[in-house]
């Protein structure tokens, strides 16, 4: 059960205060309405401020279109199961006048999209559309939605929750204030670029969590995140399958990555900073499962059968314990950096060298490396210090 967020009265104020280019009233086409009534149409409507407060609920299939205007407050739009062909739904202005609590839901629309701007609550339910896009967004909650292309927020978006959507890719660009959600989504991909992409140009205090999404068949990675760091952003129990790039790539770090699955991308599993990395698995990638850079703890992680090995990782005074590397292509594990307890890990039948330590004054302890096709264990580091390992 997802609660809706919230954007206190205090942005809404201001937004409203802010607002320029309030557009002219120019009624209903169609069916006459009066403000708080539910109302039939059948043919194309202009929804006007003065609707505020209106259920309008289609009765029949017809060609056309739901145009909204700026300054709207409290309206539905129930499209009722039936088709509108030749159009879509669209309305507001940047910097025009707020929309306010706006519902759009049970739409078919099989050649057309819905795109509205200026929003200070948008509830979009249960609708067939080829796609969704709003410029300056803030509460959207969209849940149970059909998209044939892209679900796309850009420019001064906050406290949005997708949930539940089947859709072709998911994009936020630039401004992003407050937190978001992105949970239970199934992304079939994109022909061009990745299946989720975060591209932020000035991030604000808040967070992005991404929680089990499934995510294939994208031409690029499965989630691209870009300049999120100030997102804190959040990857636990998503399943990233069949990417043409890597499973999970970023430029930025990652605070958490947790639970997540991926398997046979076309670059590596996970190409990332990362601040805590645990129980992930990847398998049968391209690239290597996980080629990361750990702030913190590197826990119990399976990388099985990737084509450039199993683990690099990079960092200074990480714990890299009982992870698993086994039949990868090339190398198990290979160490980057200084400090790390690496302790309990599991390095077996892999295509070459099993366990690489190109870092100084670690700790390698209990660690079972055996059957690899190179060398078992490959010390290139300085003060590094061994006990009980068994390596044979």
């Amino acid at each position: 059960m997802f609660e809706p967020f919230t954007v206190d009265s205090s942005r809404r104020e201001v937004l409203k205060a802010s607002a320029i280019g309030v557009g002219a009233s120019v009624g209903l086409v169609g069916t006459a309405s009066s403000a708080g009534d539910t109302v039939e149409f059948d043919e194309t409507i202009t929804i006007t401020p003065d609707d505020s407060g209106t259920t309008f609920v289609q009765t029949a299939d017809f060609d056309g279109r739901v145009r909204i205007r700026p300054g709207v407050e409290n309206v539905t739009v129930d499209g009722n199961g039936y088709t509108i062909t030749g159009g879509g739904v669209g309305g507001g202005s940047y910097l025009g006048a707020v929309i306010t609590d706006l519902t759009l839901r049970n739409l078919h629309l099989p050649d057309g999209s819905v795109g509205v701007d200026e929003l200070d609550g948008l509830v979009l339910r249960n609708n067939v559309i080829q796609g969704f896009e709003s410029e300056s967004a803030f509460g959207v909650r969209a849940v149970d939605n059909t998209v044939a292309g892209l679900i796309r927020l850009f420019e001064n978006q906050s406290e949005n929750v997708f949930a539940r959507n089947v859709a072709a890719g998911i994009r936020f660009d630039d401004d992003l204030m407050g937190s978001h959600r992105l949970s239970n989504n199934f992304v079939l991909g994109r022909t061009r670029g990745p299946g989720i992409q975060v591209a932020v140009t000035n991030s604000f205090d808040g967070r992005i969590r991404f929680v089990d999404n499934y995510v294939t068949n994208a031409d690029g990675a499965g989630i691209y995140l870009e300049d999120t760091h100030d997102l804190k952003p959040v990857l636990s129990g998503n399943v990233i399958i069949g990417n043409g790039s890597h499973g999970l790539s970023t430029d930025s770090r990652v605070a958490s990555v947790s639970g997540n699955t991926f398997v046979g991308n076309g670059g590596d599993g996970v190409n990332a900073s990362v601040g805590t990395f645990t129980k992930n698995a990847a398998m049968s990638n391209d690239g290597i499962g996980f080629d990361i850079r750990i702030d913190r703890d590197c826990l119990r992680n399976v990388a099985v059968s990737n084509g450039g090995g199993g683990f690099r990782v990079e960092s200074d005074g990480s714990k890299v314990k009982f992870n698993r590397a086994t039949g990868n292509d090339a190398g198990g594990v290979v160490l980057d950096g200084s400090g790390f307890p690496f302790r309990k890990n599991n390095v077996t039948a892999n295509g070459g060298d099993g366990l690489v330590i190109a870092a100084d004054d670690s700790g390698i302890t209990r660690n079972y490396v055996c059957g690899n096709d190179g060398e078992q264990l490959v010390d290139g580091g300085d003060d590094n210090r061994f006990a009980n390992n068994l390596v044979c």
